[in-house]
This record gives structure tokens, sequence and C-alpha cells, in this order.
């Protein structure tokens, strides 16, 4: 029996908040741990293989995940999914063979080993596979059981790592098998939940695919994806590259830390997600497009403000955030930050309206809105980090300028097929936003919370500011577009009005 969505987003909900805190609690940890160069080669190695994953993959993850979502046991697509993954991971050991064979090892820095670039493959292929498991898991509506395999998980690699960096056994490639080894074991553990639920059987061991059948309903659905990954993987590959090379490794460093701060704002929207993009599918392919319509307009704006909240309030506490996540080594990531604090908050409507793209499977304009973009991120690219030489600053500034743009022309396709208005998301995006900065922005200047103590000003500030952003949503839904009903039933709940 599948769980509900209510049940699936609470728990994927609890699973993304316990993976925030550890997140946070390992950013605070490794990068004093490691230093700017060390953190800054493993930032881009770990980038670097997750590009040449994401060419690899094709697509081909979000087709399994469509297709199970629409059509449940379905054991011969799992058995040649699980063929194609082996293909993959034969792929990614011959890229390192490659590098060997070449002596091309030099173009990743002359401070990078040839075994932490095997590591950083091993490890970028099994958290790709993890990832492919939770699709798998989210298909079959097993959220739960997955995401509480996940909390435990996550818990015990914070604890793992705490000690490890106390007795100094961290360097630039024991952390890399450090990774590993938990993601290993998450991947058991999924795997082990799968057969429990009896979505892998030894029926599913022993079916023999239609490999004729399956390569071509996965061509049809991959083929305009891969074209964009060829795209947009030489955009990634070139951005960290130039980053690299153009301003070092510490500014890759600075760039690494930022991103994976910024990424926690994210933390409801990639909760959600999954399990939206799930029903998007199961509703579309049972004809039932007006439940899709429902479901996008519900939550679009609901899950932006809740990514907006966040973001707004690291974009003012950078400096405090920087501080606290690390060493005088890294306050000039602060810059860095401020920016990419606005990133995720158009991830959230990348991530909801290339679901509905995928389930309606417009791949093919997805792609072309990609491509396109993809050359205009070059072009900006070069501009900020070579010709102006802005390093991870420019880097900042090309992502988040290429999110919103590229965001708004797909929320613009999507609104034309589903035939709702365009313009009232946009206004929503402009009207929630300023409202939202300046609420962050009235915090950071005016809250009385101001102790000797760096992380409890924080904390404070970000309660007060929290209370500030709350009220101010309650009392204005109508700007934030979140549903009138919903606020009146919350404030009888809690006595307001």
């Amino acid at each position: 029996m599948e769980d509900s969505l209510n049940k699936r987003y609470i728990v994927k909900l609890m699973s993304s908040s316990v993976s925030g805190i550890v997140n946070a609690s390992i950013l605070a940890m490794v990068p004093t741990a490691l230093g700017p160069v060390a953190f800054g080669n493993f930032t881009y190695l770990t980038q670097f293989f997750t590009q040449v994953l994401a060419f690899l993959d094709a697509g081909t993850s979000t087709a399994l995940f469509t297709r199970l979502s629409a059509k449940k046991n379905n054991q011969q697509l799992l058995v040649f999914y699980f063929i194609l993954s082996l293909i993959i991971f034969l792929l990614v050991n011959f890229s390192v063979l490659f590098i060997k064979v070449f002596d091309i090892r030099h173009y990743f820095g002359d401070s990078v080993s040839l075994f932490e670039i095997y590591l950083a493959a091993l490890l970028c292929f099994s958290i790709w596979l993890s990832q492919v498991f939770i699709k798998i898991s989210d298909a079959y509506a097993l959220t739960s059981s997955v995401e509480v395999g996940k909390i435990f998980t996550r818990l015990a690699t914070l604890v793992f790592l705490y000690l490890a960096i106390k007795f100094s056994l961290i360097n630039s490639a024991t952390y890399y098998v450090f990774n590993l080894f938990f993601t290993t074991v998450l991947i058991l553990i999924f795997a082990s939940i799968l057969v429990k639920h009896g979505v892998i059987t030894k029926k599913t061991m022993t079916t023999t695919p239609n490999f004729a059948l399956h390569i071509g309903v996965f061509k049809k659905f991959c083929k305009p994806l891969l074209q964009f990954n060829i795209f947009g993987i030489f955009v990634g590959l070139f951005d960290v590259w130039l980053l690299q090379n153009n301003s070092g490794s510490a500014e890759m460093g600075f760039y690494g830390l930022s991103y994976s701060i910024a990424a926690l704002s994210v933390i409801f929207t990639s909760a959600m997600t999954p399990v939206i993009s799930r029903d998007f599918t199961k509703y579309y392919s049972e004809g039932v497009t007006e439940k899709m319509v429902q479901l996008f307009e519900s939550y679009t704006p609901l899950l932006y403000c809740l990514s907006l909240a966040i973001g707004s309030y690291l974009l003012f506490a950078s400096e405090d955030i920087i501080s606290i996540f690390s060493d005088e080594r890294f306050i000039e990531a602060k810059y860095c930050l401020m920016i990419l604090a606005l990133y995720p908050m158009h991830q959230t409507y990348g991530q909801l309206t290339s679901s509905i793209m995928f389930a309606l499977e417009e791949t093919e304009v997805y792609k072309n809105i990609g491509v396109l973009f993809s050359f205009v991120g070059m072009a900006l690219s070069l501009a900020f980090i070579f010709v102006f030489d802005l390093g991870a600053v420019g880097l900042a500034l090309k992502m988040v300028l290429i999110q919103i743009v590229s965001v708004n022309v797909q929320l613009w396709y999507v609104c034309k097929r589903l035939k709702i208005g365009f313009y009232r998301f946009v206004y929503q995006q402009l009207s929630s936003t300023t409202i939202m900065l300046l609420t962050a922005f009235f915090i950071s200047e005016f809250s009385p919370i101001n102790t000797e103590y760096l992380v409890w000003d924080f904390l404070g500030n970000g309660l007060v500011y929290s209370i500030a952003a709350f009220v101010v949503v309650l009392s204005l839904p109508k700007l934030f577009f979140i549903d009138l009903g919903l606020v009146n039933n919350f404030k009888k709940k809690i006595r307001i009005g």
C-alpha cells in the first residue's frame, strides 16, 4: 500500500531537515579541517565528475522515474536499468583510465593526485546510484521507509566525521573514502527496503528485458535531454575549469562553501518536489490534468516563499554565517554567498516547471531552452571570470542571472500548456521577493539581539526574522499568492482574527 502525499511529504521534509542540519554541521567542520586549497580541489573534482555522471545519465534516471510513476510493477524496466547502471559504472572507470593513459592529470591542477581523481569518480557514481534508488522508491510511493533509513545514515555520518576530524584522520584523500563508505551503506539500505517491499525479487533478477522496446522508449524520452546535457555539461565543466585555472583553488573553495550553504535553503522544496513530480506524472497518465494544475498553482507559490524566506536571511547574514562555518581564510566567500543566496529561490520554480515538462514528455522544448541559456551562460562566465576577474563572485552572478531568466522562460511555456496565467506568477515572484528581502534587511539592521557570541546572535536574529516573516506572510497572503482558505484555517487554529 502506497503512502499518502501528505505522509510522503512530512517524512521527506523530516529527512531533508536532518540532512540540512547534518550538511550545515559538516560545512562547519570540513572546510576548516581541509583548508581552502584542499576543499577547493574536492569541490572541483566532485563537480567535474558530477557533470560526467549527468552526461552518462543523459536523462535516463528521469525517464525511469517517469515510467515507473505512470506504470508500476515493470520488472523488465528495473532489470534494463540495472544493466544500464553497470555500463555507466564501467564508463566512469574508463574515464579515469583515459586520464591516466594520456597523462592529463595536470589539467586538474598540480596539487591533485590520480588517486584523488579515482576516488572522486567512485564517490560521484555512488551518489548518483543512491539518487536512482531514491527515484525508484518515490515512484513506488515508498518514500517513508527510504527517508527514515536516510535519516539514520546521515546522523551516523555526522558522528563519525566529527570523531575522524577530532583524531586528525581527515585529509584530502581520506575524506573521499569516508563519504564513499557511508554512501555505499546508504545504497545497501535502499536496496534492502526495495527487496522487503517486493520491488526487487528473485523474479526481477531472472527477468529478461525487451532491450529493443526499452531502448526505443528511452531514446524518444532522453534524446533531447542528451543533446541538452552535451551543452549543459560542457558549460558546467567549462565554468569550474575556468574558475579553477583562472582564479585558483582558493576561489573554487569559496564558491564550493558558498554554494553548499546556499543549498540549505531548498530543504522544503527538495522534500516536496519529487513527491509532487510523481503525482504530476500519475495524474497526466490518468488524463486528470486539472489535478496537475491544482497541485502546481497551490504548491509553487508556497514552496517559493519557503525557500525565499531562508535565502533572504542568508543574504543579509552572510558574513556571520561564513565566520560560523569556517575561519578567517574563507571570509572573502561572504560576497559569493550573498549572491548565491538568491539562487535556490528560482530553483524552486525550475524544479516544478521541469517536473511538469517531463510529465508531459516535453523534453524537446526543455532541451531547446536549456541549450539556448547554456550558450548565454558561457558568455557570462567568460565576461565575469576571465575578463573582469571576479572569481567566485563572477560564477555566482552568472548562476543566478541564468537561473532567473531560464526558469521564467520554462514557466511561461508550462503556463501556456496548462492554460493558466503566467504574469500572476511573475508578480508573485516580484512582490514576495521584495517584501521578504525588506523584512530580512530590517531585522539585520534593527534587531535588538546583540551578544558576544556569534552563533547565538545568528540563531536569535534568525528566530526574530522567522517570526517577522511568518507574521508578514499571514498578514499579506494575497501578495504571496498563498491560498486564503489555508491561511484562514490556520488563523482559526492559533486563534488569530
